[in-house]
């Protein structure tokens, strides 16, 4: 197995020097894709010998409501599997084995539409939504994720507004920096959180991170995207963003680098789908003895084919500045009007360009999240430089971008104009008030995870941090509830037990609140039932003669919401094993092993499936399936011969690489 880990693409709306489009701009296109690797036989003997390998390609476009296939080959040919693509060579003479994928991929810039509410916190989820809720090797979870994932998500019971606000803040916050892949992996997601930048994967890990830490399901996918950025050579190269569910509505696509929140463009190609930023793109698995392997460069390349028509603007807007003169050295105030015109929830990204001697005193860039039919007012403030020649009027256009749209306002500087001062404008800025929270606190449950039937117990601790005594407060997990009055810096310590009836992942949620406030803490709990594992569709020839190869494959699936741990598949003879460790079973995984005859005996030879594996409190379970191969025809000399390949075979405690 290799994972390749790649430099991804970020894109930086830079103001047009010209009105040519760009491909963001476009509602559709048709691309070319060509994907190729390659594996790499080193020999350790002279003796040598591969009598079989796989290339396993995860990274293939997959079909979706935004995305459809229309053409697919390859060099050699493959066989379609769940996780991917597979291509096999038989006793393969080069030392180079390589595949080529070459595909027409037709994607637009639709997107599902959120319609209307959906109400935030989500309780329950079905058991497939367990790896897109947890806790994973890169997409980790601490205490100061999930306390900035709570206080954003204070005083919201709108899942996309929630959904945004993490989105917003991670884009504002986390600096887009390519210095983290000198390291040899991605960085975690509490790493990112601390140092404060990353790149595309690192950022939507965080994002990610930030969603399932108060029970959002959310996954990452891995693709290629284009950019128009000069310091990136390629400009179609490997990128990542996330998916978010909502509830009736499905998986909602958000870009915290490319700032498309609920929708991307129709340059991003979806490949992969994965619960953390790190899955395996390229498996490698040969058969044989006396070499190693080494996975080679993953390629791609992109050729746009054809454009279909621009993306509309699906908002109003009126851009306009408050004063249409001021003096040298003045202050003044632009402001945007801007009115949904759709029946659904909608992400705008502002951005205000710079103007020479022109200082903006606010972030240029805005994210701007619109309900059906809402209209929002935004502002900026900006300020004239003090040092222009006096001796002229001047006129300043100011542009503001959205997408492929430009809009202009304008005002004059002349010496009789009238110089406002900051807090002139910033007075008529509507503030947003802080969440009024006069508790503080936590809670925890004494596990995470139970099997049915059994009960856990939530702890909490909370203080009244305020000024005054809190009256009323009710106290609620679920719909099991008291009332509490909160004396001056009282700390109130209560607890909940609860039974959890069905099989998947429970958004337990602990409400402390009155007609004041609201405060809120998440707790994640699975549900769980005894692992179970299934071992299916087992193909083998009955008879082989000495000079032939004996082809076993079968699929090994996970039938429990519980995850099997420390998974091991075993092919076992009396002269020889082969095993394969597995660290994740939450697809279906298909084994296939390559067995020369020559290392048969004469006759019937009698073979176990076994497969092991654990719960997660260490019980063991097994399963085993048996089957038989007769080697036929056998010769003296070949029995001489087949007597001396066992007897390597002990000595050297090895069959396959």
């Amino acid at each position: 197995m290799k994972k390749f880990y790649w430099l991804c693409l970020f894109v930086i709306i830079l103001v047009p020097c010209s009105f040519a489009q760009l491909l963001y701009d476009y509602q559709s296109l048709s691309l070319s894709l060509n994907l190729g690797t390659s594996m790499v036989i080193i020999p350790t003997t002279t003796n040598f010998y591969v009598s079989s390998a796989d290339i396993s390609l995860s990274w293939f476009p997959k079909d979706d409501y935004r995305q459809h296939t229309t053409f697919l080959s390859s060099v050699p040919s493959f066989v379609e599997i769940d996780d991917g693509l597979r291509f096999s060579f038989v006793n393969p003479s080069e030392k180079k084995l390589e595949v080529k994928v070459n595909s027409i991929v037709e994607t637009t810039a639709d997107y599902l539409k959120v319609k209307k509410k959906v109400f935030f916190p989500v309780v329950d989820f079905d058991s497939e939504f367990a790896p897109f809720l947890s806790e994973q090797e890169i997409i980790d979870i601490n205490d100061d994720i999930s306390g900035l994932a709570n206080s954003l998500a204070v005083g919201s019971d709108d899942l996309f507004e929630v959904v945004f606000r993490f989105a917003d803040w991670v884009e504002r916050n986390i600096e887009y920096n390519l210095s983290s892949v000198t390291s040899d992996a991605a960085q975690k997601s509490s790493w990112v959180f601390n140092n404060r930048y990353g790149v595309c994967d690192e950022l939507t890990s965080l994002f990610i991170s930030l969603c399932r830490s108060v029970g959002i399901p959310a996954r990452f996918i891995s693709g290629i995207s284009h950019t128009d950025v000069d310091y990136f050579a390629e400009k179609w190269g490997p990128h990542g963003w996330a998916e978010v569910y909502f509830p009736i509505v499905g998986w909602v696509p958000f870009d915290v680098t490319y700032r498309q929140f609920g929708w991307v463009d129709a340059t991003h190609i979806k490949l992969q789908v994965s619960s953390d930023s790190t899955p395996s793109s390229v498996d490698f698995n040969a058969v044989g003895r006396g070499f190693n392997i080494k996975g080679g460069d993953f390629d791609s390349s992109v050729d746009v084919l054809s454009v279909g028509p621009l993306k509309e603007l699906l908002v109003s807007l009126n851009f306009e500045v408050s004063e249409r003169k001021v003096g040298f050295g003045s202050f003044n105030l632009l402001s945007v009007d801007l009115t949904n015109n759709q029946n659904h929830y909608l992400t705008v990204p502002l951005q205000l360009a710079p103007t020479t001697n022109i200082e903006n005193y606010d972030d240029r860039f805005r994210n701007v999240l619109l309900s059906p039919g809402e209209t929002k007012k935004e502002f900026f403030i900006v300020q004239v430089d003090f040092d222009l020649d006096k001796n002229y009027a001047y006129t300043f256009p100011l542009k503001l971008f959205i997408g492929n749209k430009t809009f202009l306002a304008f005002f004059k500087v002349d010496r009789n104009g009238d110089v406002f001062d900051f807090d002139y404008f910033n007075s008529q800025v509507p503030k947003q008030e802080a969440v009024y929270q006069p508790l503080q606190g936590s809670c925890v449950a004494d596990k995470n995870s139970l099997y049915l039937g059994e009960s856990l117990v939530v702890s909490c601790s909370f203080q009244n941090i305020d000024d005054d005594v809190l009256r009323w407060v009710n106290i609620c997990l679920e719909q099991e509830c008291h009332n509490k009055h909160f004396s001056l810096g009282e700390t109130y310590d209560f607890e909940f037990t609860k039974n959890i009836s069905v099989v998947g992942v429970k958004n337990l949620a602990v409400t402390l609140s009155n007609e004041d406030f609201q405060v809120s803490k998440y707790l994640l709990i699975y549900s769980l039932d005894e692992p179970l594992v299934s071992i299916s569709d087992l193909k083998f020839p009955e008879t082989i003669s000495f000079k032939d190869l004996a082809d076993v494959s079968f699929v090994v699936s996970q039938e429990s919401f519980s995850n099997p741990k420390s998974v091991q598949v075993s092919i076992v003879h009396k002269q020889f094993s082969h095993s394969w460790n597995i660290s994740d079973l939450s697809s279906k995984k298909v084994f296939s092993l390559s067995i020369p005859g020559r290392v048969l005996s004469s006759g019937v030879n009698k073979f176990s499936l076994i497969t092991t594996f654990k719960d997660d409190f260490g019980k063991d379970y097994s399963l085993a399936e048996e089957f038989s191969i007769s080697l036929e025809g056998v010769t003296f000399g070949q029995k001489v011969l087949i007597f001396f390949n066992q007897l390597s075979l002990k000595l050297e405690g090895m069959f396959g690489v």
